[in-house]
């Protein structure tokens, strides 16, 4: 039975690549704050994954950021509040574009989100697959080619989303142990320093 899409929802859109043999997963979260007509949850997601893939929006700001020989393999967009339905997924196969690649799949560049209230439900962030052999790195510090790619997906993270013309949602933070309650994203920015990334999935080689 199909589900239609209703003003409040949170939808889960979370990008999954492939990046030395790693499945690597970054999930971002939107409410929906507007809807015309009746879209089901389905064509709501598509319409959500087609405005991700325009020129210069997330997709493309994402893969800015990652080495080369990282791909994006596919996105899952998902309505997971107040009913969880079942995912769409789309296939990308789209590699990174940062013009490096990277040899260890173990670094990451972190955007720090924030919302208007000073209480740790208004933090979050989201980890960057990054490059180890960025030429402009230096002591952990992120080079300047990435810090400027960084700004430019920091401006996606942080903007509103018109999904054709079935409706928009904005970005926000959300978490299980207050799943009723979602938080604006009032900002966002990359951090300097790159950070070490931990093993991501329950099976090595995944």
């Amino acid at each position: 039975m199909a589900i239609n899409q209703a003003v409040g929802d949170i939808i889960a859109v979370t990008l999954n690549g492939l990046w030395h043999v790693q499945r690597v997963q970054s999930t971002l979260t939107y409410r929906v704050t507007s809807v015309v007509g009746a879209p089901t949850t389905s064509g709501f997601a598509t319409a959500l994954d087609t405005a991700f893939n325009a020129a210069n929006k997330l997709y493309q700001r994402w893969r800015e950021c990652c080495p080369s020989n990282y791909t994006l393999n596919y996105v899952d967009i998902q309505t997971i509040r107040p009913t969880r339905v079942v995912r769409d997924t789309f296939s990308k196969l789209l590699g990174g574009l940062s013009g490096q690649a990277s040899s260890t799949a173990n670094i990451a560049a972190v955007i720090s989100k924030r919302g208007s209230l000073a209480n740790r439900h208004n933090m979050g962030s989201i980890h960057v697959p990054y490059t180890n052999l960025d030429v402009g790195m230096h002591d952990g510090i992120v080079g300047n080619a990435m810090q400027a790619s960084l700004l430019n997906l920091s401006l996606e993270v942080v903007g509103p989303y018109a999904v054709g013309a079935l409706g928009n949602v904005v970005p926000v933070i959300w978490g299980p142990k207050t799943p009723t309650v979602s938080y604006d994203i009032t900002s966002a920015f990359g951090q300097q320093t790159v950070r070490v990334m931990r093993r991501r999935t329950v099976g090595v080689g995944k």
